[in-house]
């Protein structure tokens, strides 16, 4: 008797929860705006602006918009990621390669420990723009679930024209968009 007791009230709390967060106000824009489908290749690019090692906000579209960029790899990245690790010297051949023929890297840390961002970003000679979300993933980027990830933007339209470019397919992508 008392488990029947015990098995009703835990039906009813959870319709109750259920009808609550059915009553909660719906953002369906928002859902639809971010989700994965609609950052994908030949869409914009949704601006963001996180502090970087010193503190300061470094906009996404400042950097897009700058003078001389033809292309940014907005990079998801966590210094506990071991995938994302294993991508970092492939991105230092690329910005070696190309960063003077446009091409920047605005990499967004998800680590949610400032000092192991740091020493992450040391040890892997990182030398692009590094900035610090915090543990989550920007607004416009919630769909990132999993990392690494990254956006390749064509700073003249600004627009995406490849996603989640693993190992040496950076620098191939380059070579074949710089000429």
């Amino acid at each position: 008797m008392l488990m029947k007791l015990i098995i009703m009230l835990l039906i009813a709390t959870s319709l109750v929860g259920c009808k609550n967060k059915a009553a909660a106000p719906a953002e369906p824009a928002q859902a639809e705006a971010f989700s994965f489908e609609s950052i994908d290749v030949g869409a914009s690019y949704v601006n963001i602006s996180l502090p970087d090692m010193q503190g300061k906000k470094i906009s996404l579209s400042d950097v897009v918009t700058k003078q001389g960029n033809k292309y940014v790899l907005l990079d998801f990245w966590a210094s506990w990621c071991g995938p994302c690790i294993r991508e970092m010297p492939y991105l230092c051949e690329a910005y070696k390669e190309f960063h003077d023929k446009g091409f920047e890297i605005y990499a967004t840390s998800l680590d949610s420990d400032d000092k192991a961002w740091r020493q992450a970003i040391e040890n892997n000679k990182m030398v692009w723009i590094n900035i610090f979300a915090n543990a989550s993933s920007p607004r416009g980027y919630e769909w990132v679930n999993s990392i690494p990830t990254n956006l390749l933007i064509d700073c003249s339209t600004g627009k995406v024209v490849a996603k989640n470019l693993r190992g040496e397919a950076v620098a191939a992508k380059l070579k074949e968009l710089i000429k």
